[in-house]
């Protein structure tokens, strides 16, 4: 990396790729809990990822990224 801009890109991607990550283990994990209030835990979690994951391109857009964040495939 060559200075912060750099940096903060890598961490984007970092984030970026966490939350897609969690897209495909929330509803799993949901699915498997045997507590009610787990369950109902992570599929809220599930739907905040959703709008995070919907919010990058505009986010990346604005940020004037040098390489751009593609959004995961539903």
């Amino acid at each position: 990396m060559k200075n912060l801009k750099d940096l903060f890109e890598h961490q984007l991607k970092d984030l970026y790729s966490a939350e897609t990550q969690l897209l495909k283990a929330l509803p799993k994990m949901a699915e498997n809990a045997s507590d009610a209030k787990l369950k109902k835990a992570f599929e809220a979690h599930l739907k905040e990822t959703e709008t995070h994951q919907h919010a990058w391109p505009k986010f990346v857009r604005n940020s004037k990224l040098n390489q751009p964040v593609k959004p995961a495939k539903q």
